[in-house]
This record gives C-alpha cells, structure tokens and sequence, in this order.
C-alpha cells in the first residue's frame, strides 16, 4: 500500500497524538513526514473510535534501501490517515486481526508477521528473524508495483 502526505500538521488531526503518544508531534510544528511525499504502509489500525492510522517509515527512519542491506534497522509510526491520500491499496494477502497491542479494542491490517504477538518488540529489538519478515514484505510490495 502506498500513500501520499496531505499534510504535516499535528493540529490537522488528533488521533495521532492520542494513540501514538505525546512524545509525536507535540514538540514541533510538523510531523516528521514530507508534504507531497510518498510512503509504503506497513499496517493498518482501524481504531475504536472509527480513525484509521498507518504505520509507515517516516522520515527519521533509515530508507527502505538501508534497511534492506543492513544498514539501518526500521522503527515504523502510526499516522493518522487524514494527513495522507491513498495512492494504491493494500496487499490483498494482508491479514486483519482484532485486538491486538496496538488496537486493543479494534484490528490491525498487515502482513501475518506484523499481526503476531510480540512481533513489533522484536522488531525494535533488531531480532534476526523480525527484521528479515520486515525485508521480505518490502520486497514483495516493491515486487508487486506498490
């Protein structure tokens, strides 16, 4: 799935700032995210209260290029889904889940890694198996042209 940023204005939405934390955003006058820039979404959550967040590499992340030749390990971020258009959908092999850490009380749309219990900690963890999941699904969404 792929999405391009309307908008980089924490006051543009609040659903950001209420699920990711205080830490995003409230600092600054701009998401860490590039108006007219576009990003490859790794997980849907469809929250309780009806707001979609997506959970892309922002800028303060190592590219995808980095990440797939090891030189630099993703920490990927829920954004609200107004900041951004869709520009392609999702992989139609994506899985969603109910409950999980991140939606406790709505789903999770993702790869079957990313839905797993634990995954995203291993993944800020840079464990092996983790990562190389990560990799594989950046492949396989490059290789299906999104």
């Amino acid at each position: 799935m792929t999405i391009k940023c309307i908008s980089n204005i924490p006051t543009h939405v609040d659903a950001t700032r209420r699920y990711v934390g205080e830490g995003t955003g409230t600092n600054t006058h701009t998401y860490p995210i590039t108006l007219g820039s576009v990003y490859r979404v790794y997980g849907v959550f469809k929250m309780p209260n009806g707001s979609v967040m997506y959970l892309i590499l922002d800028d303060t992340n190592p590219t995808e290029e980095e990440i797939l030749s090891g030189h630099g390990a993703p920490d990927p971020s829920p954004y609200d889904a107004a900041l951004f258009e869709v520009i392609d959908t999702h992989s139609k092999d994506w899985v969603e889940v109910a409950g999980t850490p991140f939606t406790k009380h709505g789903s999770t749309i993702s790869f079957a890694d990313f839905c797993s219990d634990g995954y995203y900690e291993k993944l800020l963890d840079e464990e092996n198996a983790a990562l190389e999941a990560f990799k594989t699904e950046i492949r396989k969404q490059r290789s299906q042209g999104v």
